[in-house]
């Protein structure tokens, strides 16, 4: 595994754990580069809110993530998916 994987690595999982102190995530996972079908390491979020509150937006523009897919799950749930 080539350091620059290791280190996209390292800021998903700070990433995840920045997100998961915010009140409204229910769930983080970090996936590896593959699964899912995405080339790079991924960061998925649930929140317990229909929509993506400023604080989580703010929270993945900062850990240097790109927001890719953003699903309602029923009137009360979304998740987030963002790759680094």
């Amino acid at each position: 595994m080539s350091n620059c994987r290791v280190e996209q690595r390292r800021q998903a999982d700070r990433l995840a754990d920045t997100l998961a102190m915010n009140q409204s995530v229910v769930a983080v996972d970090v996936l590896a580069p593959g699964v899912g079908g995405r080339d790079g390491w991924v960061v998925e979020a649930t929140l317990d809110r229909a929509s993506i509150p400023t604080a989580v937006l703010r929270t993945l523009a900062a850990g240097g993530a790109i927001v890719v897919d953003a699903s309602p799950q029923g009137p009360a749930n979304m998740i987030v998916t963002a790759t680094i």
